[in-house]
């Protein structure tokens, strides 16, 4: 389906729990949040109704988001589903991969397509503090197991801020030394995040192409996958992608919606939340009811975020708003 500026919508991230092990300076404040209740999350029946009706309007790619979705028990279960709905060609999962070591097998075996592991420090010290958590151990299993899993697109997030260049350096090697892309997510200013210094694209190719030489443009190899732009660098065996959301505004070629863990849909990250999907679910509507809300949530779909020129969501958390 296209919206009213003709944007192709394939594109479904779904947050299945606000709840997240790690307390991450852009995220989530120490003290954690006030935490949804059980009954307010969806089921992963209902989620995978919605995504059922997405799946007729055009939707062909589906990613699990959280807060952190491996803390929400028997999430294979849910894969399992969506990869039942006709349409649906991949699901992929956004993880910190601190509990993935053991829940890989069941996801795999589900018909997980992909994972993105969040990770922002390539040693103890720098990741507790970053995190908050000392949790680097498993975290480095749950990218290792990944990467031993040659069925599966693997892929590392990390979010560039002042002061750790020598561990960006570090994750960007990873693209060298491991068959997964890593990519750099421009600092959003968003809750927490809007007390940090970011690092802008431009600074980081800068970076790394002292470090690594010349890079070559990639094009065309990601396709449905996002708005990343990808390079590699000599002697890598994977690229490196940048995602500048703020400072190259690229919402002219945005493909996704979201879903809440509480059941509503949002168009973009940084609008609030507008139809409750949960509601009608639960009141007894119908499959249409449903695709209806999913096509006015399209057809609202703004024309280009507003951070920097007005408030939207940015004094809510990521974690509160579907992030």
């Amino acid at each position: 389906m296209r919206d009213n500026y003709g944007r192709t919508i394939e594109y479904l991230r779904i947050s299945v729990t606000d709840r997240c092990n790690l307390r991450c300076i852009h995220c989530m404040p120490e003290g954690g949040v006030d935490l949804m209740r059980h009954e307010d999350i969806l089921s992963y029946e209902e989620i995978a109704a919605v995504a059922a009706e997405a799946a007729k309007l055009g939707v062909r790619k589906i990613r699990l988001t959280g807060g952190e979705p491996l803390v929400r028990p028997h999430l294979h279960r849910l894969v399992a589903l969506l990869k039942e709905i006709p349409g649906i060609e991949t699901v992929v999962l956004t993880t910190n991969a601190v509990l993935l070591k053991d829940q890989l097998p069941d996801l795999q075996a589900a018909g997980l397509d992909g994972v993105n592991i969040s990770l922002n420090a390539m040693d103890r010290a720098s990741y507790r503090a970053f995190t908050g958590r000392d949790l680097f151990d498993p975290a480095r299993e749950g990218l290792l197991i990944a990467l031993d899993a040659p069925q599966l697109r693997v892929k590392v997030n990390c979010v560039p801020t002042k002061g750790r260049e020598e561990q960006l350096l570090q994750l960007a090697e990873l693209s060298r030394d491991t068959r997964a892309s890593v990519r750099f997510i421009e600092l959003m200013p968003i809750g927490m995040g809007a007390a940090l210094q970011g690092i802008a694209k431009k600074e980081l190719l800068e970076l790394f192409h002292n470090a690594f030489g010349e890079p070559e443009l990639v094009e065309g190899a990601h396709s449905i996958a996002g708005p990343a732009e990808y390079v590699r660098f000599p002697g890598f065996q994977s690229d490196i992608g940048f995602i500048s959301a703020v400072s190259y505004r690229f919402c002219e070629d945005c493909n996704r919606i979201r879903l809440t863990a509480d059941g509503k849909l949002k168009s973009c990250l940084a609008f609030p939340a507008g139809e409750d999907v949960k509601e009608i679910l639960r009141k007894g509507g119908t499959q249409q009811d449903i695709k209806d809300a999913i096509v006015l949530c399209i057809q609202n779909k703004p024309e280009h975020h507003l951070f920097g020129l007005q408030k939207t969501e940015e004094d809510r958390l990521m974690s509160q708003i579907g992030g």
